[in-house]
């Protein structure tokens, strides 16, 4: 999903990038506009985009996003790869969406070159389903995805 900014004098015009960012970082974005110290609680996943809407890093800001649906179910995203721990809408549809009998446990896709995920790699793709479930696990375990709290070891 694009992301639009324009903001004369701070943002060049015309630039485009491509790193992977959340609207969950507005949070931290706004609050370091406006000087204010988020709480130690507060914007577990939420990284600053200041440094990439100025140009001041090339940098990527995070490896992965995590996504969590209405009713629980969890999803990452990392480089061109999305995998949802579970195999239907996550809540976010009229429930006509019913997985085949057959379906594997999770979905797993190639954003890049299936943009409109109409390709379940999960069985295609098992050590990348591996990798990015561990990853997921951490994030899980950590409570949190930005470095700036995370607890302690």
């Amino acid at each position: 999903m694009p992301f639009i900014v324009r903001w004369p004098g701070k943002v060049k015009a015309g630039a485009k990038d491509d790193r992977l960012i959340c609207s969950v970082d507005l949070m931290a974005t706004f609050a370091k506009l406006v000087g204010q110290k988020l709480p130690r609680s507060a914007g577990e996943d939420s990284h600053d985009l200041m440094p990439i809407l100025t140009g001041k890093s090339s940098e990527p800001l995070k490896r992965s996003v995590t996504h969590h649906s209405i009713i629980g179910m969890f999803a990452i995203r990392k480089g061109q790869w999305k995998l949802i721990l579970g195999n239907s809408s996550g809540g976010f549809s009229d429930g006509a969406f019913k997985p085949a009998p057959d379906a594997p446990p999770g979905q797993h896709y190639n954003t890049t070159d299936d943009p409109y995920e109409t390709r379940n790699l999960y069985h295609q793709r098992p050590e990348v389903v591996k990798e990015m479930t561990a990853k997921l696990k951490k994030l899980r375990e950590l409570g949190r995805s930005t470095r700036r709290v995370q607890k302690k070891s």
